[in-house]
């Protein structure tokens, strides 16, 4: 039952993404509108773009996501690690575990490649692709080790 529990532990992290996304999205932008005295009045008139705040959203969102893919990814490759069975020969497990590590860099240079503006675009009732994907990979390693036998 224990090597259920990293799985666990990083869907419940997933869940909490938009949450955790809504948050700091509402903390920069007080942190920016508090800081808009500094600007001459004109400049206050005309925001750019990039300074609207779909733009900063989005670069949230992407930003977020980018740093935490590793971390919470860290679960995962804990459970995998948890859950390789004894039975099986080092060498065996040595290749498991370098493989999530390759998939864990692999996805986390895809999402790197995303436009933010585009990545916010991705979104499912609020969830990133990082998310969905972080769900589906974790429930996925709970169904093998209920099949295995973990």
């Amino acid at each position: 039952m224990a090597e259920y529990i990293p799985f666990g532990a990083a869907i419940v992290m997933y869940l909490f993404n938009p949450l955790i996304e809504r948050k700091a999205q509402a903390t920069v932008f007080k942190s920016i509108s508090e800081s808009d005295h500094l600007m001459p009045d004109a400049a206050r008139l005309a925001v750019p773009a990039h300074r609207s705040n779909d733009s900063i959203k989005s670069y949230l969102s992407f930003v977020i996501d980018a740093a935490q893919i590793v971390p919470a990814t860290i679960l995962t490759a804990v459970g995998v690690i948890l859950a390789i069975p004894s039975h099986w020969s080092p060498a065996t497990a040595a290749i498991l575990v370098l493989g999530v590590c390759l998939l864990v860099l692999a996805v986390d240079a895809y999402i790197l490649g995303f436009d933010p503006h585009v990545y916010d675009e991705k979104r499912m009732r609020g969830y990133s692709f990082t998310a969905i994907a972080g769900i589906f990979l974790n429930v996925i390693c709970m169904v093998l080790i209920g099949f295995l036998g973990g």
